[in-house]
């Protein structure tokens, strides 16, 4: 077992740079849900994917989707949009093929009563075979579907039909596409309808792997910028720090250790509980052995926390802090692999290898060197 002071410094910045990840993360998730975040970012995405259009705007407010919505829990507290955080690419497809056969029916189905069969025909009806009926209810389905098409040409909404640049254009042309090669593919009325619900579910997963994009890069910002934030509170200062764990061994240590705990303590990425991340930053922060925080200049004393003289002191500060800020944007879960892999190099060394004797195809015993690891 070796120990270099390069190593336990390292392992002490990792250590700093994890806690404070810990903090902006918790942070960022309890403002994620007090804004509802993820609501948004999804509520935008599919605008986005159905290019703002009305169809995109009855599609947010349809009940297999504001169903999922969590009314009673802290999404959208302060900024309330009733909107799921989550949606399952079923729920849309089948919210959109309602929409649109909605859309695509006349006035005169809406109007026209519905006509029961006389008895005579009931027991006709009857004889019908149920695989026939759905058929038929799947042809009328595509049939209606073709009509809100045609009409969504024809009165222009949504779309201009003789426009190909714009989006909305796109949106329909999308779609039209994906019902005319289901019915083309599929021999069956059914296979083709259910063709057709499964090319739109395509279609919504490949445009939210795009919005998972979207809602990480905007994560990433408000974690660099809760960084700031708590860098520049606690003065968590890379170049200070490592100064100090280099010149003083009982600090070196005393963080070694808390660092190697932590290491092995597997669900601590794993908690949902905000409270408890911010409970564990607050008391490792006190617990740790460096010169955190900041107070005033005294002539009587000369103690890192202080305020830097105007000039290059304050140069000196802000890159410390700016660093700092850069490597807690790099998250949580990353520390805590790196600090793992410098723990396990920290505790292994290099260890001679005994020859062993291996038996060979004769039978007798023949001593293999193994080399030096």
């Amino acid at each position: 077992m070796f120990g270099s002071e390069i190593v336990d410094v390292i392992i002490g910045l990792v250590f700093v740079y994890l806690l404070a990840s810990l903090i902006c993360s918790a942070l960022n998730e309890c403002l994620a849900r007090l804004i509802a975040l993820r609501a948004r970012v999804l509520m935008s995405g599919i605008r986005n994917l159905l290019a703002d259009s009305s169809i995109g705007e009855t599609i947010v407010a349809h009940p297999l989707v504001k169903g999922l919505a969590n009314r009673k829990g802290l999404e959208g507290k302060w900024l309330k949009v009733v909107f799921p955080s989550y949606l399952p690419s079923k729920n849309f497809a089948l919210a959109m093929l309602d929409t649109m056969l909605e859309a695509g029916k006349t006035a005169k189905e809406k109007d026209t009563p519905k006509i029961h069969p006389a008895e005579g025909d009931a027991d006709k009806s009857k004889q019908h075979d149920d695989k026939d009926t759905f058929q038929k209810y799947a042809e009328d389905t595509f049939d209606t579907l073709e009509h809100w098409f045609e009409l969504i040409e024809k009165q222009g909404q949504d779309a201009d039909a003789v426009s190909d640049e714009d989006k909305k254009a796109q949106v329909m042309k999308s779609l039209r596409t994906m019902l005319t090669v289901a019915r083309t593919e599929a021999k069956n009325w059914d296979d083709a309808l259910a063709k057709f619900r499964m090319s739109i579910e395509n279609w919504y997963d490949d445009a939210m792997a795009r919005v998972s994009g979207w809602y990480k890069r905007k994560t990433q910002l408000i974690v660099f910028y809760l960084g700031v934030v708590v860098v520049c509170a606690f003065n968590l200062d890379s170049m200070m720090i490592a100064d100090t764990l280099y010149h003083d061994s009982s600090a070196r240590e005393a963080i070694v250790s808390m660092a190697a705990q932590t290491a092995e303590d597997e669900t601590l990425l794993q908690s949902d509980s905000t409270y408890a991340r911010v409970e564990y930053f607050v008391t490792a922060l006190d617990k740790l052995p460096l010169p955190i925080g900041w107070i005033g200049s005294s002539p009587e004393i000369d103690d890192p926390r202080e305020f830097p003289e105007f000039g290059w002191p304050w140069v000196y500060k802000l890159l410390g802090l700016l660093f700092t800020v850069l490597a807690v944007s790099l998250g949580a879960p990353f520390w805590f692999d790196v600090l793992n892999k410098l723990m396990q190099l920290r505790s292994s060394g290099r260890r001679e290898v005994k020859a062993e004797g291996v038996t060979d195809d004769a039978g007798g015993i023949r001593i293999a060197y193994v080399p030096k690891e």
